[in-house]
């Protein structure tokens, strides 16, 4: 449910939805189609852009497209940049922790800590990639004189109205309220309850590492030190309260 919700609140945010979606076909994004579709069918379609008028249809493929990820050619580029950039390191890493049996996937207790430990962090190296790539220059292409030029944050706000028109929609916030309301209770900022993520924090405050609790330490660098999850992963096998929330990224 979290890439719904995140499509909603950016919805919501802006006041508007894209002309057209086309994604991969993963498990939510039927969810999404159908959102996307009843914005589409509660408000008409209709963009003017130089001296042209577009009028969208009521079908779903008038609006809504699901390609193999592998068609998604920009998309799967970003995610490589991305993965070579930032995640790469993650990976490798956690793959290790698995290998060397300091974590084990069918373990609870092992993923709530695993989200304690790292979640923050890998949101932070995240959010850094994007405010990075929002603000690198796109070269002039001659062999592509279709492909805009810029930075991308500049493109977005400041957009040259001869080569980029707004395909943003209006949408029916009465729709919006009715698609968002079974996800009320889905917090897509944290992956653990409030009542286990306190739990975590004070257990996580009381390890140290020299004279630093792994809190603090997890909470300013981007690299904790190993140990630091073999111990943290050695919490009982049950502890009354603890539970991932519903929503799993």
């Amino acid at each position: 449910m979290g890439v719904l919700k995140q499509y909603l609140a950016a919805c919501d945010a802006y006041g508007i939805r894209p002309w057209y979606l086309q994604a991969d076909r993963g498990r939510e994004t039927p969810l999404i189609a159908a959102a996307h579709w009843n914005f589409a069918l509660a408000a008409e379609g209709r963009v003017e852009w130089n001296g042209r008028v577009f009028q969208q249809g009521k079908l779903l493929r008038d609006s809504y497209k699901a390609t193999p990820s592998t068609k998604n050619i920009k998309i799967e580029s970003w995610w490589e940049r991305m993965l070579h950039v930032s995640s790469r390191q993650w990976v490798d890493y956690f793959g290790e922790l698995a290998r060397d049996g300091d974590f084990d996937g069918d373990m609870l207790e092992d993923q709530i800590a695993m989200y304690a430990v790292f979640e923050d962090v890998l949101r932070q190296e995240l959010f850094d990639f994007v405010e990075a790539w929002n603000v690198h220059r796109i070269r002039l292409q001659k062999n592509r004189p279709h492909v805009v030029h810029g930075q991308p944050w500049m493109n977005y706000h400041y957009p040259d109205p001869e080569k980029a028109c707004n395909w943003g929609i209006p949408i029916d916030r009465s729709v919006l309220s009715e698609v968002a309301r079974p996800l009320a209770d889905i917090d897509i900022n944290s992956s653990l309850e409030p009542e286990t993520k306190r739990w975590c924090s004070a257990a996580l405050t009381e390890i140290t590492v020299g004279s630093i609790s792994l809190a603090s330490l997890c909470a300013n660098t981007s690299n904790p030190p190993r140990s630091s999850l073999a111990r943290t992963a050695n919490m009982p096998r049950w502890t009354p309260g603890l539970s991932i929330a519903t929503f799993s990224p």
